[in-house]
C-alpha cells in the first residue's frame, strides 16, 4: 500500500509548484483547488513527466511461457525438458498420467551428472496421475540443467508442462 501512495503522491507532486498536496496516513488527499489539482495531474501526465514517475517503480516481467508434451516410458530418467545454457527451468503447471501404477519423481540433470531430487517420489496407481499448477512456480532446475522426470520402472506415462526459461 505505501508504494501505491508514494505513486500517488509522486503524481500529484511532479511539479511542486503547480500545487502542493498532501496524503494523510489513512489516504485522505488534501487539495486545495480541484481545478488546481486536473492542471497539476495534466501537467504529470506529459510523456516526461509520466516516466519520471514510473521509472522510480518496480516492474517485474514474466519470462515467456511454453508447453511441451510429456512422453516418457523408460525405467529411470526421462529429459522433459532439455537443459538451455545458463538457465534454469522453471515449472508452473504439469499433467502426467500412468499407463499402470509408478513411482515418478522430478529431477534437475540426468545420470552422469549430479542427479538432484526436485519432487518426492510420486505414486500413480493405474491411469492416475499429478496435475498441480502454481503461479509462482511448482520447482525449478539448477542453472543449466535438464528437467527430467524419473520413473521407478518401465511404465507409460504421458501428459503436458507448462514451464520458463528463467
Amino acid at each position: 500500500m505505501a508504494e501505491f501512495w508514494d505513486f500517488v503522491t509522486g503524481l500529484l507532486n511532479h511539479d511542486k509548484n503547480a500545487l502542493q498536496v498532501e496524503v494523510s496516513n489513512a489516504g485522505d488527499i488534501g487539495v486545495p483547488d480541484e481545478s488546481e489539482l486536473a492542471t497539476a495531474i495534466g501537467a504529470a501526465l506529459t510523456a516526461a513527466g509520466l516516466q519520471t514517475i514510473l521509472s522510480g517503480l518496480a516492474v517485474s516481467t514474466l519470462p515467456p511461457i511454453k508447453y511441451v508434451k510429456i512422453s516418457a516410458s523408460a525405467s529411470g530418467d526421462n529429459i522433459v525438458v532439455a537443459a538451455v545454457t545458463g538457465k534454469k527451468i522453471r515449472a508452473y503447471a504439469y499433467t502426467a498420467v500412468g499407463a499402470a501404477a509408478v513411482g515418478a519423481k522430478w529431477c534437475s540433470d540426468v545420470v552422469g551428472g549430479t542427479q538432484v531430487d526436485i519432487s518426492g517420489v510420486m505414486a500413480f496407481d493405474a491411469n492416475g496421475g499429478a496435475a498441480p499448477a502454481f503461479d509462482g512456480g511448482l520447482f525449478e532446475t539448477g542453472v543449466g540443467k535438464a528437467l527430467v522426470l524419473n520413473l521407478a520402472s518401465a511404465v507409460a506415462v504421458g501428459g503436458h508442462i507448462a514451464y520458463a526459461e528463467i
